[in-house]
């Protein structure tokens, strides 16, 4: 296998862990939905990593506490980004809390989801942004808005997806066909996200 393939052979396989709980653990479609909101702290993780490690200069016109990005350190950089990020994790679960009338979301039915996309997220970093080289065009200024954006419209795809099975749910009743089709939704997204931002295809 082309080991440039790997990270995207990852991606699919560890998206795939949610429909072995639907079938082993029983998950709801809260459950799914859950595992997809903790992914977006595991994204922060690897942002946080990709920021200390660029190797980039920032833009002198990009402003962050009131300075120019250049002349802001790392670790300044990463405490602006962890407030953002925090504050928009909470809207989103709250959000998410809401949408499904719960009041807290199980870790413990979800973890193992959690840890593939982890570990797939961990080997996307390792191939694409050390090995393949990412790292010497990014500065540490430049994720903020792709990384909001990206969880923004993955999330999005995801919520809708989830508003569909409600709204199958009222009409046909509890299926797992609709939990399926949630999973596949979020996978093809996944897929057609990396594709573009690593310019590279399927197979």
């Amino acid at each position: 296998m082309n080991i440039k393939k790997i990270p995207i052979v990852a991606l699919v396989l560890s998206n795939l862990v949610p429909l072995v709980g639907i079938f082993m653990m029983k998950y709801s479609v809260f459950d799914i939905i859950a595992v997809y909101v903790a992914e977006t702290g595991v994204i922060a993780f690897y942002t946080i990593i990709k920021i200390f490690f660029a190797k980039k200069e920032s833009s002198p016109h990009t402003q962050i506490l009131g300075k120019p990005a250049n002349m802001v350190s790392k670790v300044t950089v990463v405490f602006v980004f962890i407030i953002s990020f925090s504050f928009f994790l909470l809207l989103q679960t709250f959000f998410v809390l809401s949408l499904f009338k719960e009041n807290s979301i199980e870790i413990s039915r979800i973890w193992l989801s959690v840890f593939a996309l982890f570990v797939s997220h961990g080997i996307s970093l390792i191939q694409n942004y050390f090995i393949a080289g990412d790292r010497e065009h990014s500065a540490p200024d430049e994720f903020f808005i792709p990384v909001f954006i990206r969880i923004f419209i993955s999330q999005a795809v995801v919520i809708g997806g989830a508003q569909l099975f409600l709204v199958m749910l009222a009409v046909f009743g509890p299926t797992v066909a609709a939990q399926i089709l949630l999973v596949s939704i979020k996978i093809i997204a996944d897929i057609a996200r990396y594709m573009k931002e690593h310019k590279t295809q399927f197979v």
